[in-house]
């Protein structure tokens, strides 16, 4: 994916683009995996998909849609520390935060 859009768009995959990307795939195998457009058989088929996103393995909590991934909280790079394009910042932690459903009211039907 990122080779083909730098090719096209001489620029490299920005975060909007890419997360587009994922969106749009994630919605497609699940109506693959559902085998119908029907929007209920498609959000039921992704409450029990995994899927490769942006920053790995990915899911969706089937009682509330939330998308269980990994974010990371960055620190932006000052201008001397820049080796390129797309280096603009440091990681310095990742992790899961999803409230599970026994600390949730959220009561989807």
């Amino acid at each position: 994916m990122t080779k083909a859009y730098q090719a096209k768009f001489q620029d490299i995959i920005s975060y909007p683009a890419a997360s587009s990307y994922i969106m749009t795939r994630m919605i497609i195998l699940a109506i693959e995996k559902a085998k119908s457009l029907d929007p209920t058989a498609v959000a039921k088929a992704m409450e029990k998909m995994e899927w490769d996103g942006l920053t790995g393995k990915e899911s969706m909590q089937a009682f509330d849609h939330q998308t269980n991934k990994a974010y990371y909280l960055l620190v932006a790079k000052q201008k001397k520390d820049i080796k390129g394009p797309g280096d603009l910042a440091t990681v310095i932690s990742s992790g899961r935060s999803l409230i599970p459903e026994s600390k949730t009211e959220c009561r989807m039907k």
